[in-house]
């Protein structure tokens, strides 16, 4: 039942099947879902627009980034049509509200008409009530709440209302997703009244920009490879040079003995300086695959 997706809570999110994620789901994969849904609706295909936006639901909590709000908004009148179907005016009135919070400036579907009964539902019930929790918000350090993809500095929402509640970090990376109820927030993240939160530096009126979110720790510099890779070459470097001057010494031998160690020391310099070379090489190669992202890592989404 999709109504139940409101209820849903961090622990639900957590137990779901892992092979939603697992492919990754954008924005840009929502935005063609969602297109997916309207087709089904327009061409009377309710079965099949119930199962998309039943998975949709679940799988927005696999969004990496705040989600937009309009494509938000898109879903809660698709939920909202789909409810009424089922003539669940309650559950209906919830999305289509839902919906007008998220993007209260956005145009409604061309497949609501201005007759159709679910805009009369909504004109009728009128706004809803607002609703405002104690304390304030506390956030990740430097990351921010956000509330049907708007920044939230308050504990506040609407009553009967879903909201669309997402945790996002100092880099910008979506770390907790659920449905809320109004201004129920998860009491992690509210504290003692004071000042409200301000946005994180990566977010602005356009949303996410990436120039301005700190690195992840996967991302930076590798220091321990490039110290490596610095060490070996001037070991290899210092131990040709002592092997180039070794090789004076087989020139100054006066007796077999002599020839015999200078020849020996000469060869195991120039072996030395070949392997540290080569560790060099290998340390090096180890820093451009990192800096570039190369295919040696394994990354695991539940």
């Amino acid at each position: 039942m999709i109504l139940l997706a409101a209820s849903l809570t961090t622990a639900a999110w957590a137990q779901q099947d892992a092979a939603l994620c697992k492919g990754g789901f954008s924005e840009q994969d929502l935005g063609v879902r969602l297109e997916s849904i309207d087709t089904a609706i327009v061409t009377a295909e309710i079965a099949v627009a119930r199962r998309l936006a039943d998975k949709t639901v679940k799988q927005l909590a696999c969004l990496e980034r705040v989600i937009g709000a309009e494509h938000l908004a898109s879903l809660g009148y698709q939920l909202a049509l789909l409810a009424y179907q089922d003539q669940d005016e309650t559950a209906a009135l919830r999305w289509v509200r839902m919906a007008r919070q998220a993007a209260p400036q956005s145009e409604w579907p061309a497949w609501l008409s201005e007759s159709h009964p679910l805009r009369q539902l909504h004109s009728d019930a009128g706004p809803p009530s607002p609703s405002a929790g104690a304390g304030r918000l506390v956030p990740p350090k430097g990351g921010g709440l956000f509330v049907d993809g708007s920044f939230a500095d308050e504990v506040s929402g609407f009553e009967d209302v879903p909201a669309f509640l997402q945790v996002a970090d100092v880099t910008g990376t979506v770390v907790q997703s659920q449905w809320i109820e109004a201004d129920q927030f998860p009491p992690e993240w509210v504290g003692s009244p004071g000042s409200p939160p301000t946005p994180p530096r990566w977010w602005s009126d356009e949303g996410f920009d990436p120039t301005k979110a700190r690195r992840s720790p996967n991302d930076r510099a590798p220091i321990v490879p490039i110290v490596a890779t610095t060490g070996l070459a001037l070991t290899s470097g210092t131990l040709y040079l002592l092997s180039a001057l070794s090789v004076s010494g087989l020139e100054q031998a006066t007796t077999e003995d002599e020839l015999a160690g200078a020849r020996t020391r000469t060869n195991s310099l120039a072996m030395g300086s070949i392997v540290a070379g080569v560790g060099a090489v290998g340390a090096g190669v180890t820093v451009v695959l990192a800096a570039d992202g190369g295919g040696l890592g394994f990354g695991f989404r539940f």
